[in-house]
């Protein structure tokens, strides 16, 4: 019990003391800037992600915007051929010599089909070739019936029997109702992420209308015409932009950017693993973390240092 009461006198002398006293006034200093310490690494974390958020919705517009030019070529090829008036006299075989040459050095093809969906010409074979009946999508025959250019959604070539994306134009030969189009490969689209530089931790992903993976730039082709996460469907049914939690194919949980073109009406996604898109955030705030507590013991120290001069000298 005595040993107690000493112990209890001796803390009170001690804080009773100048040094004491000095101490007491450093840390009611030290509180004040503690609570603001907080208050910034909390605005600071908000803002890191607010920034990487803009940064993902900026790439996943540049991307569609890119996508969206290739389309217009695309568009343009096709109107172009179109107007080849030799082939709307019914030149054939010339227009199949001129057609190759016209896209020698493009990725994609072009077929002519009569209006049941009959194709008469096609540069992937030769010509005269047997060649196969198609089936067309309703909304790229109202297009059509409208005159009018349309891109369409992924769909499996009948001769190529590859994912293909079809630019379809109304086209009239002898007087009668044809098709002209330039297809080409749903893959061809993942070159957009290549020469935009997507980083090697985001998966930029290219959805047509129906929510179907038309190009990804991880995977090399392996979700392509897989339907999107059922989260992602749902959200792309209540807006055409934003950033969501989700969940990727690979079942990976993700942070989401997304933004629909209101050209193709396809949708460009960028994901980010969610413990990527976390620590990179926990890294700077740590950072600045360990430098204010490093500065924060400084200060302490140096405080102590005076408070005991002080003592001293009283």
């Amino acid at each position: 019990m005595k040993l107690l009461d000493q112990v209890g006198r001796f803390g009170q002398r001690s804080l009773n003391s100048v040094r004491g006293r000095l101490v007491l006034l450093t840390v009611s200093l030290l509180v004040p800037a503690l609570l603001s310490m907080a208050f910034l690494l909390v605005s600071a974390d908000r803002q890191g992600r607010a920034q990487r958020d803009e940064q993902m919705l900026a790439t996943a517009r540049a991307l569609s915007g890119a996508v969206d030019r290739q389309a217009a070529v695309g568009i343009a090829v096709t109107e172009t051929l179109a107007s080849d008036q030799a082939l709307q006299a019914g030149d054939l075989r010339g227009f199949h010599a001129r057609a190759l040459r016209a896209t020698s050095d493009r990725a994609g093809w072009v077929v002519v089909t009569d209006i049941s969906g009959q194709q008469i010409l096609n540069t992937l074979r030769p010509y005269g070739a047997p060649l196969p009946s198609t089936v067309r999508d309703p909304a790229l025959t109202r297009a059509l019936l409208a005159g009018r250019s349309k891109i369409s959604d992924l769909r499996i070539g009948p001769v190529s029997g590859q994912p293909v994306v079809t630019v379809v134009t109304p086209l009239v030969i002898n007087g009668r109702p044809h098709v002209l189009s330039y297809v080409v490969e749903a893959a061809s689209f993942a070159s957009v992420f290549r020469e935009l530089r997507v980083p090697d931790r985001w998966v930029a992903t290219l959805l047509d209308n129906k929510q179907k993976v038309l190009a990804r730039s991880a995977g090399e082709g392996k979700w392509t015409g897989h339907v999107a996460s059922p989260d992602m469907v749902k959200t792309l049914s209540r807006a055409n932009e934003g950033i969501i939690y989700s969940r990727s194919l690979d079942g990976v949980p993700t942070r989401v950017a997304y933004t629909r073109s209101a050209q193709t009406g396809w949708t460009l996604l960028v994901a980010i693993p969610r413990a990527e898109f976390n620590r990179t955030i926990t890294i700077s705030v740590l950072s600045a973390t360990g430098i204010f507590l490093v500065l924060l013991a400084m200060g302490g120290a140096l405080a102590l240092f005076v408070s005991k001069r002080i003592n001293l000298e009283v």
